[in-house]
């Protein structure tokens, strides 16, 4: 089991087709989507709404251990529109808080360092990746999976040349849905590794 978060339905969106996901609940704060091996969150924006939709989910979903991944966008000073990046560091701006995601698996893509703010980022200040969810996400979702199953992936929407103000729920939606294979083949990769670690719980022996 996968479980994923997007901060957007347009970030969700050509996960829920590709993946056929269909709505696990109707009513309440937070939209969740799912079938047999995944399911999928969408929080709103910021990190303690991407906190918070772990908590949600992960007492939902108590019974089905398994790998988290928050799916979105980021800001960098220089890297391409569309680039697309997992988290080898998050910090948490306002606190000065670190993780280390554990990457045990050959990624499809580059890794990069995550500063989570507060608010949309224009100047850049940092070489890193800037976005609002990826430290409410990872500190929450750490709790229910072991570190080596809990991700964050993001795709470049902003840059320098190219500030938030000029980002549409459609660019959106169209910067996730290109990068569908290297999503589909992280998720298939977390879901096997999940697999395995279970086993592995299961049967020390």
């Amino acid at each position: 089991m996968i479980h994923i978060v997007t901060a957007l339905p347009c970030e969700a969106r050509p996960i829920l087709d590709y993946y056929e996901l269909a709505p696990l609940q109707q009513g309440g704060h937070f939209r969740i989507y799912g079938n047999e091996h995944c399911t999928l969150i969408v929080s709103g924006i910021g990190k303690l709404a991407a906190a918070a939709a772990c908590e949600y989910l992960g007492a939902l979903q108590a019974s089905q251990r398994g790998a988290w991944l928050n799916i979105g966008i980021a800001g960098h000073r220089d890297y391409h529109i569309g680039d697309a990046f997992l988290a080898h560091r998050i910090t948490d701006h306002t606190q000065q808080q670190d993780w280390h995601p554990s990457i045990i698996f050959d990624p499809p893509c580059p890794t990069e360092h995550m500063i989570s703010v507060d608010t949309a980022e224009t100047s850049y200040t940092r070489p890193a990746l800037y976005e609002m969810e990826a430290a409410g996400f990872y500190a929450s979702a750490i709790r229910f999976s072991p570190a080596e199953l809990v991700h964050c992936y993001k795709v470049i929407s902003d840059n320098a040349s190219s500030p938030t103000d000029r980002i549409s729920p459609r660019q959106v939606e169209a910067l996730i849905q290109d990068k569908i294979p290297q999503i589909t083949s992280i998720i298939a990769t977390l879901q096997q590794l999940s697999e395995e670690l279970n086993a592995i719980h299961q049967d020390p022996d």
